[in-house]
This record gives C-alpha cells, structure tokens and sequence, in this order.
C-alpha cells in the first residue's frame, strides 16, 4: 500500500496525502458496512465499542501520518522507518507494563534496525518533517498492535 500511495504522489504530482487517507478509509467503510450488514451480528457492547473506536482512530491516524510522510521522504527511507515497528511495539508495551519481554527478544531486533539503517546509510537526504511524520505513524502502528493485544 505505501509503494502505491507514493508512485501515486510521484508519479501524479499528488499533493494531498491527508485525501488520500480518508478515500482509503471511506473505502473501507464503505466494504465494509454492507459486509457487517450482511452477516448481521450483533452490535458490540459499549465498553468495546469505545475500545474499537480508539483503535480505529489509532489505526487512521498512523495511516494518515505516514501517507504525509511519504509525499516528503523516498519510499526505502519510509520502509527503513517501518522496519522498526516490532522495536517500538516491545518498548511501549515494556514501558505502559502491558508485557514484560526476555532479553533475547531485544536484541533479535538488533540485526533488524541494523539492517534498515545499511540500506539507507547512502541516502541520507531526507527531508526531517516527513521523517517525523513517518516515526510517529510508527510509533502509532506500534501502539495498535498493543490495543490489539
């Protein structure tokens, strides 16, 4: 999805991530209604329905962040950010006391981050922003996977 977002800002001379994220999530809204129409379950309780209300905003809020991202940064700049994703899901979920994880876990994500800095070592023009923009939808990705759990 985030090769065809930024050959689609590349290519196009698309300047509008934020529109891009919302027709991605009407979309969804859009299949996905008539699916849950179709099946007919239940509505859920109140309780998770405000637990599947923040992973939704959670969820579209790191999508939006990272389309913004990418209209600023080269598309290995924005894979090398996402390859950290497991890194930051061990260190929030270590730090909000969801989970304690064994060391070795840590360090297997050492070759992991590693191996993404070497493949950008090269090509270190980016453009700061976009870079943040790109850490905190990984940060975010992280943080649903945790409200997931």
């Amino acid at each position: 999805m985030a090769g065809l977002n930024k050959w689609i800002f590349a290519t196009h001379g698309f300047r509008y991530p934020l529109l891009l994220s919302s027709l991605h999530m009407l979309s969804g809204v859009a299949v996905g209604y008539p699916l849950g129409w179709a099946r007919g379950p239940p509505p859920p309780a109140p309780r998770p329905r405000a637990r599947i209300y923040l992973l939704s905003l959670t969820f579209c809020t790191s999508v939006a962040l990272g389309n913004v991202g990418l209209s600023y940064v080269q598309l290995d700049v924005a894979q090398a950010v996402a390859t950290t994703t497991p890194l930051v899901t061990l260190l929030l979920s270590g730090l909000l006391g969801v989970r304690r994880h064994h060391p070795l876990q840590y360090a297997a994500m050492g070759p992991v981050c590693a191996g993404a800095a070497c493949s950008i070592a090269g090509g270190l023009r980016f453009h700061q922003p976009g870079c943040g923009f790109l850490l905190a939808a990984t940060v975010l990705r992280a943080l649903k996977s945790i409200q997931q759990s």
